[in-house]
């Protein structure tokens, strides 16, 4: 574990948040603190797991269900799935193809590639980023993909070569979040554009259920951003702000289920493929009203930032 200062203004000055353990995979019960910073407001892990450390947290079921499901058959969930998987891919789409029609798109923390196998069949060139050689691995041998193997930092890209830059929930896994927006600034065509999602650490999600908020993911989230961090770190980078927008994916629903009725979704979600899951699922649609409301509030449960570049 490593000590750190504030990643966004270097200050040492930080209060405790909250103290919790791996509410994933942790079984040894250790606890990871969650500190803001006094001076920017910057909410991140410290200490945290150092960059040689933090592979012991990404256990091979975290990867599995970020590998396509298209085509496979699991019955009425199986198709659900696949379903949903399209929808979020058409989304994202729809948000890359509102600054850019057509180009040269970067995907960093491409996991399996779905996203760039589906940007490459709508004619864009792709090329992915992506630290599990796993994923890489699957990238690869079933879309053919071009996925660098590791950080953007060290992929050794040219000047200025990309319209579009996507960050899909990366950003709050870097331990240099600033570096890495900084480089991918470089890489930006002058007309290019970044769009970054990360969680929203000041939705209303994540005040209600506070410690029981699954975006808080320590040890794997390094740091939340609410708007003003996020939007903070973007202008450092030297990149401008184009519009700031709020989330919800709408066939996923929300987490409130964990404030209505935790125990039900505590129970459904430790059976993924039974009728109860989908019972809880159809269930959860009940609450996609409150979600939208939170999106139209500007307190949805992820933030999206589309960036241009300054110079």
């Amino acid at each position: 574990m490593e000590r750190i200062r504030c990643i966004l203004c270097g200050s040492n000055a930080a209060k405790s948040i909250m103290e919790l353990p791996d509410q994933r995979y942790g079984a040894t019960g250790q606890l990871f603190r969650v500190m803001q910073c006094v001076h920017c407001g910057l909410i991140y892990e410290n200490p945290r797991p150092s960059k040689d450390e933090i592979a012991q947290f990404y256990p091979s079921e975290y990867y599995e269900p970020r590998k396509s499901s298209f085509g496979v058959n699991d019955g009425v969930l199986g198709n659900l799935r696949s379903f949903r998987r399209k929808i979020v891919l058409k989304e994202k789409a729809r948000k890359v193809e509102r600054v850019k029609l057509t180009g040269r798109i970067l995907d960093v923390g491409c996991a399996s590639g779905d996203f760039l196998s589906f940007m490459k069949g709508r004619g864009w060139q792709t090329q992915g980023i992506e630290p599990s050689k796993s994923m890489c691995t699957y990238a690869s041998t079933h879309y053919g993909l071009e996925v660098f193997h590791g950080v953007l930092e060290d992929a050794g890209l040219g000047d200025r070569v990309f319209d579009v830059i996507t960050f899909w929930s990366v950003l709050e896994h870097l331990h240099d979040p600033l570096g890495t927006m900084r480089e991918a600034a470089r890489v930006l065509k002058p007309d290019g554009y970044v769009i970054v999602l990360v969680p929203n650490i000041e939705s209303w999600e994540a005040k209600l259920l506070g410690k029981k908020w699954p975006h808080l993911d320590v040890p794997r989230h390094l740091v939340h951003f609410s708007p003003k961090t996020l939007t903070e770190l973007i202008h450092k980078a030297q990149l401008q702000v184009e519009r700031i927008s709020y989330s919800v994916d709408w066939i996923q629903t929300s987490h409130l289920d964990r404030f209505f009725y935790p125990r039900f979704a505590e129970h459904a979600q430790e059976n993924p493929r039974s009728l109860l899951y989908l019972l809880y699922k159809v269930l959860n649609l009940t609450l996609l009203p409150l979600s939208w409301l939170s999106s139209a509030a500007k307190h949805g449960q992820a933030v999206i930032v589309y960036a241009s570049k300054q110079y």
